[in-house]
């Protein structure tokens, strides 16, 4: 890692960790940042096994790696950030929406079902108004995106991004906030869990990050 190269990338970029959660850097303008702090960070996630954290499984065979993609901005504001909850039972998908907004200083969201209908579900993070939150054009095309990511899983979560008229894959989720994250009213855990077969599904976990 100290021998990359950071001249080779553009002037903003994303540079993240592919075997843990929330190892995320985000680079507006490198020529305002410290390159040897960011080998030295690289370098310490890189020295870290974040499967001991939470037992989380699904990360204990990842090969730890540091990638760089684009930053996908609005206005000068990240993107919103589509994570879309796929759940299978019995062969029947059911897909819900969980709609982040400028997560890096005003952090809020808002989920939807399918067909863009507000949920009154909190999750964490203080809510954001429906009406502030944009349908994207592109959302039956995300829609079947994260159907075709998710396909032969009881459950995963897609996430997903759109620039530019363009829709971005960002990852699988398994076990989102390590399965300890809180849904209110707490009645929904019971019908999420409901929504997807229990059978194998920690096996399928382990193909994914």
């Amino acid at each position: 890692m100290t021998a990359f190269d950071f001249t080779s990338l553009p002037r903003a970029f994303v540079m993240k960790a592919t075997h843990g959660s929330g190892w995320v850097k985000l680079i507006e303008d490198q020529q305002n940042e410290n390159v040897e702090d960011l080998k030295a960070l690289a370098t310490s996630w890189l020295s870290k096994s974040y499967h001991l954290k939470f037992r989380e499984s699904q990360y204990k065979a990842i090969k730890p790696r540091i990638i760089f993609e684009k930053l996908l901005l609005e206005d000068g504001v990240p993107v919103d950030d589509y994570k879309v909850h796929c759940f299978r039972k019995n062969g029947k998908l059911t897909q819900i929406l969980q709609v982040h907004s400028d997560r890096f200083k005003n952090h809020k969201l808002k989920l939807f079902s399918a067909d863009w209908t507000p949920l009154d579900i909190s999750l964490v993070h203080e809510r954001a108004p429906a009406e502030t939150v944009r349908k994207p054009a592109q959302l039956s095309k995300m829609l079947d995106l994260a159907d075709r990511l998710s396909t032969g899983i009881n459950y995963v979560r897609v996430d997903l991004y759109v620039s530019s008229g363009q829709v971005f894959f960002g990852e699988l989720t398994f076990t989102p906030g390590a399965g300890l994250m809180r849904l209110e009213p707490k009645e929904v855990e019971r019908q999420w869990a409901a929504l997807f077969d229990k059978d194998n599904h920690s096996r399928s976990a382990l193909t994914g990050h």
